[in-house]
């Protein structure tokens, strides 16, 4: 990777999708940079992530790179907090415990660890079902995480053992 790149990827990313997480106009007092504004923000960070998503696949269709999967980690547990803080703000009886965005991301990162520390949880069957949908969705991500790696190891050790038994152009022909 490139030093701009790397740098657009691995940093500004990460604070884009925390942006348009926390800045998401969401009606209600929580929104700490108003409607405007913060949609006006939401629009600016979604276009940077829409826009490197993009960029990233394109580019990673010839090697898949750690950060990529760090990045869907990150965007898929702030999507599932997004979700909570939506059924919060929506219905207040829908978890014990969620108030703020951040009760909602600490909750979906608890839910994700597979901790349960139990100071937030769901009381609604929609809010269990969502709860449910995202701990089948961790599966089958870490599932796919550890067959790529597997796939990439693979790929790596067969790359190796062909090098190492093709001949070398410095073998004497004869």
């Amino acid at each position: 990777m490139r030093g701009w790149r790397l740098l657009l990827v691995q940093i500004g990313m990460p604070i884009a999708v925390l942006g348009f997480y926390f800045l998401v106009p969401i009606p209600s007092a929580d929104a700490p940079a108003g409607t405007v504004l913060g949609a006006i923000i939401g629009l600016v960070c979604l276009s940077f992530i829409g826009w490197v998503i993009i960029r990233e696949l394109r580019l990673a269709q010839r090697h898949l790179q750690p950060i990529h999967l760090l990045l869907a980690f990150e965007l898929a547990l702030l999507v599932f907090a997004l979700i909570y803080f939506l059924m919060h703000v929506r219905d207040p009886s829908q978890f014990a415990g969620l108030d703020t965005r951040l009760d909602a991301l600490y909750f979906s990162m608890v839910t994700t660890a597979t901790v349960g520390y139990g100071d937030i949880h769901a009381l609604s069957q929609t809010a269990r079902a969502v709860v449910t949908a995202q701990i089948a969705f961790n599966l089958v991500f870490v599932a796919g995480i550890v067959a790529l790696v597997q796939t990439q190891i693979r790929m790596r050790s067969e790359a190796r053992i062909a090098a190492a038994s093709s001949p070398s152009d410095d073998s004497p022909s004869g």
